[in-house]
């Protein structure tokens, strides 16, 4: 499983020189760590440690021990390697790069696995609110929180009184939209069968990420997701300079960083006029409730920080900081990743799995949406200070103090780009059977039936039409190497008939043989269909379904079929046909292909100027007389050997031919 190494890109010179630091040349994920032997000159002892209260944070105070290796300018390598007074911040973390899971081959999924998936959920069709949806944007569509039946969607023409187009609460709030999936704003189980299932269609998006929540728990308890989130998006960044590495490769990126703690020095901002919030009535808690849940809230960043926090030692061990997910961020767009967004969805992460059933949404649009995980870590900021230089008769060594606090912010992580089309499931291939009556005219009856399940197959085109078809399905893919889902669904539709009387070697030599499209009984959801055929001829049929949606099925097997017709009798004979198999390679021959034997031309040709013919109206009686070939020297009647010789093994075969001329005579001549 590959992860995400995010090391700090400002390196301090003493840990570079302690070949500690991991820079872009030095790390890779699963090997061990490559020490710089050059810089490696300083022998490194922790020998004092304390802990000082420094207002909201604790701080620690170590005493470090430096002593030379090997010889050489002691104090030169000392300045070089500690800078004194300058500030460090270290916040290195290994982060899972989540796997999209139908990509997965099941046995190589584990629980602790960091995957995703978005795909289209189809429950029944609406063509009102298709036409609907030409008149308005997304984010006036329904979305998941407005509780609608799906008799809102069939039947709202017919209502007396129609809703309006607007079936959102509010649609400019949508533009960035919290989902109620914790706390006491959470509006039931917004991910269960009874609230998604009355939806038309929707695109479901799943993250599944193994990382502790506590502080997301935290913050939901006492009512304050919603300032908090507001206060990251709102601020201004402190960049922090990371060196990313993705499985082998390494990039530098600037990143922007939320201090925390910053949120409870800061004014508190009104929740923004577009976005609707976790909690829409938090906005309206008093200046003294905020600032209650602010000391609340420092006191817990406070425990977090003691709890999980690294000692400067942890530092030079390179482990890792401690981190959580605090909110996923999904960024959608329309058809192209340019701005401005369609929305953005903001998904607490409150849960091992994180469902968003998107339901605002246009049946055929394509919709890119790119999801970010926003990490809480807690990292630490340090500087060295009160260096000192002891000799001890010929011992040179220094000491140095090194003060490190906790530093909690909030960093964001791309976890995936992804496109989907919203596209109802292409149906099975149908089902099909022949029919014939004894003593019947030239006509054979078809009975087509839709097929029931699905299955996942790679997609068979066959009409040109079927490329954008196949274009569009891509997107939705399960799996590059097993294909999209093809799902039956009770629907009107249509039965695609082919029919060609050469056998076909490929699809493609359907593509122009096109009979006739015929539609489905709305009752059954099967149809007849009566073909005129020439009895004893043979005919090569293929058919696929059409759904509601004009999306074809693959297609069904090639019957091979022919009507069998005497005077007083007829049946019909189908086997399904198989194209002819392409030879790509041949190790072995067989020899009795390669050889050969037979008369010239000139030793076959009829002379009919012999002279046997002479002066003979019929040829009674002159056949023993006759003779074939017009050489000077026949081969009729003589012996031949024929020797051949293996040019591998040596081995010799001969063949002793002699060709025989036989006169069949009639009745007449005898």
């Amino acid at each position: 499983m590959a992860k995400v190494v995010m090391t700090e890109k400002k390196i301090d010179p003493l840990l570079q020189d302690l070949g500690k630091a991991k820079t872009v040349d030095h790390y890779d994920v699963g090997k061990s760590r490559i020490i710089n032997n050059d810089l490696s000159k300083l022998k490194v002892t922790f020998i004092d440690k304390a802990v000082r209260e420094t207002g909201v944070l604790s701080s620690e105070v170590t005493t470090l021990k430096l002593e030379p290796i090997q010889s050489g300018d002691f104090r030169t390598l000392i300045n070089r390697a500690i800078t004194l007074n300058v500030g460090f911040t270290n916040h290195f973390v290994k982060l899972d790069k989540p796997e999209k899971t139908t990509m997965l081959e099941a046995k190589n999924l584990n629980a602790a696995m960091a995957t995703y998936d978005i795909s289209t959920a189809f429950n029944y069709i609406s063509q009102e609110y298709d036409l609907l949806q030409t008149t308005v944007s997304d984010i006036q569509l329904p979305s998941i929180l407005s509780f609608k039946a799906k008799r809102d969607f069939v039947d709202f023409k017919r209502q007396r009184n129609p809703p309006p187009l607007n079936f959102s609460l509010d649609a400019s709030k949508f533009e960035n939209f919290v989902l109620p999936n914790c706390g006491p704003a959470a509006k039931g189980d917004l991910n269960s069968s009874n609230v998604k299932e009355q939806f038309p269609y929707y695109n479901e998006i799943k993250i599944t990420n193994k990382v502790s929540n506590k502080f997301t728990n935290f913050i939901n308890e006492i009512e304050i997701f919603d300032h908090i989130l507001n206060a990251y998006l709102k601020s201004k960044k402190s960049l922090l300079g990371f060196n990313v590495q993705v499985g082998t490769t390494v990039g530098t990126k600037k990143i922007g960083s939320f201090d925390l703690l910053s949120w409870t020095e800061a004014k508190t901002d009104a929740i923004p006029d577009n976005m609707l919030p976790l909690i829409p009535q938090s906005s309206k808690d008093s200046a003294m409730i905020v600032d209650y849940k602010k000391l609340l809230f420092g006191g817990y960043v406070r425990s977090l920080s003691q709890g999980n926090f690294r000692s400067f030692e942890e530092i030079y061990n390179n482990e890792q900081c401690y981190k959580e997910d605090f909110v996923y961020s999904v960024d959608k767009y329309n058809e192209v990743m340019v701005e401005p967004k369609a929305q953005t969805i903001y998904i607490p992460a409150v849960d091992d799995t994180s469902i968003f059933n998107d339901t605002q949404v246009k049946y055929g649009q394509k919709y890119i949406y790119k999801c970010s995980a926003h990490y809480i870590i807690v990292g630490n900021k340090y500087h060295y200070s009160n260096l000192k230089f002891f000799k001890d008769g010929d011992n040179e060594y220094a000491t140095v103090e090194v003060t490190n606090v906790p530093n909690v912010v909030i960093v964001p992580f791309d976890m995936f780009t992804e496109s989907v089309m919203t596209l109802m499931s292409p149906p099975l291939f149908p089902q099909v059977k022949f029919v014939t009556q004894n003593n019947s005219s030239d006509k054979i009856q078809i009975y087509l039936s839709p097929t029931k399940g699905e299955k996942i197959d790679p997609f068979i085109p066959i009409l040109p039409s079927d490329v954008k078809q196949s274009l569009d399905m891509s997107l939705n893919s399960m799996n590059r190497s097993k294909g999209i889902r093809f799902k039956f669904a009770p629907q009107s539709g249509l039965f695609e008939i082919f029919k060609t009387m050469e056998p076909p070697e490929s699809y493609g030599d359907f593509k122009d043989k096109k009979l006739a499209n015929i539609r489905m009984s709305f009752e059954s959801n099967s149809a007849i269909f009566n073909d005129l055929v020439e009895a004893n001829t043979t005919y090569y049929y293929l058919f696929r379904q059409q759904n509601v949606k004009g999306l074809v099925s693959n297609p069904s097997a090639i019957y091979k079929v022919e009507l069998l017709k005497d005077a007083d009798d007829s049946k019909i004979v189908v086997e399904e046909y198989d194209f002819p198999r392409l030879i790509l390679k041949q190790e072995t021959r067989k020899f009795k292909s390669l050889f050969q034997i037979y008369p010239a031309q000139d030793q076959t040709w009829f002379d009919e100027q012999q002279q046997a013919l002479w002066d003979k109206s019929t040829l009674r009686g002159t056949i023993d007389n006759l003779s074939l070939g017009i050489t000077n020297k026949s081969v009729w009647g003589r012996k031949f050997k024929i020797r051949v010789k293996s040019t591998t093994s040596g081995k010799i075969i001969d063949y002793n031919i002699t060709f025989k001329l036989t006169k069949n005579k009639t009745e007449e001549d005898f």
